[in-house]
C-alpha cells in the first residue's frame, strides 16, 4: 500500500469535506467543525500542521436525514459509512 504524506492526506480531506459540503447544501443540511478541525480554521486558518483527520458533528435530524440521502450521493471514490 502506497504511504501517503500529511499534506497529501490533507488535500485528500478537503476534497472529501467539499463532496459533503455539496451535499449538505443541496439538502439543507447543517453541520458544524468542532475539536481540532475548529482550532486550525480559527487559530491557523487552515489545519493544525500536525493534525490528520477532520471534526465535525450535526444534530440528530440533519445527521438522519445524511443516512437516508447518502448512498445516491456519495460514490467512488468516496463511501458513507456509519455504525450500521
Amino acid at each position: 500500500m502506497k504511504k501517503i504524506e500529511l499534506e497529501e492526506l490533507k488535500q485528500i480531506e478537503l476534497d472529501m469535506m467539499q463532496e459533503i459540503d455539496n451535499v449538505c447544501q443541496s439538502n439543507g443540511i447543517h453541520y458544524y467543525m468542532v475539536g481540532g478541525t475548529l482550532l486550525g480554521a480559527v487559530r491557523h486558518k487552515g489545519f493544525i500542521p500536525w493534525d490528520d483527520d477532520m471534526d465535525f458533528a450535526m444534530f440528530r435530524e440533519d445527521y438522519d436525514k445524511l443516512c437516508e440521502i447518502a448512498p445516491r450521493y456519495f460514490t467512488e471514490p468516496y463511501f458513507f459509512q456509519n455504525v450500521y
